[in-house]
């Protein structure tokens, strides 16, 4: 997980130098589904041959080439886990908002804000149709109950029928809440 928001990367670090420069660590930048685009991309390249050097360029270039959104459909959660505070939670259940966030240069930034659970998904798949090619689409969730619908939506959107769909882990589930929704891209590599 990125360094800006864990501390895994740090101890990653500390248990690597333990091997003498055998073991590469990388900051990925970003979270949850977004890592395993990435390394499934470098698995992928390894299984047909690449070595160690080509493989870390894989990883680097992938990590520049990740692109994610996601939606929480409750600011509970983050009230509950100290990322915002009671007031800003309280408001924005009155006002039934459905945060947008972007997973952006190892952070999460607001992107944007919508009443509804349908405008949420829409200003989500928005942000992906006609942006490819894509290499790699995945969609991420912390168990909701409209993940069929999304993902028929967002093959539509993209073009890509093979996405990779996943449930949030814990850690990141448990901030987000049920509900919470995700898409990563990896935008194919120029040439």
């Amino acid at each position: 997980m990125t360094k800006d928001l864990s501390a895994t990367y740090q101890s990653a670090v500390t248990a690597a130098s333990a091997y003498s420069n055998r073991v590469s660590v990388f900051d990925t930048r970003t979270l949850t589904l977004s890592e395993g685009l990435i390394a499934v991309a470098v698995a992928t390249a390894a299984q047909a041959g690449a070595d160690a050097e080509e493989c870390q360029r894989i990883c680097t270039s992938v990590i520049a080439r990740i692109v994610t959104f996601g939606t929480l459909d409750t600011l509970e959660n983050l009230r509950k886990g100290g990322r915002i505070g009671a007031a800003s939670a309280l408001l924005g259940t009155l006002m039934s908002f459905k945060p947008l966030i972007e997973v952006r240069d190892g952070g999460i930034e607001a992107a944007g804000r919508v009443r509804t659970r349908r405008t949420a998904i829409a200003s989500l798949l928005e942000k992906f149709d006609h942006r490819g090619p894509y290499e790699r689409v995945g969609l991420v969730h912390a168990m909701a109950t409209d993940v069929e619908s999304v993902l028929a939506e967002l093959r539509a959107a993209t073009g890509v029928d093979d996405v990779v769909v996943s449930v949030m882990g814990a850690t990141i589930g448990t901030h987000a809440g049920i509900g919470a929704l995700g898409i990563s891209v990896v935008l194919q590599e120029p040439k």
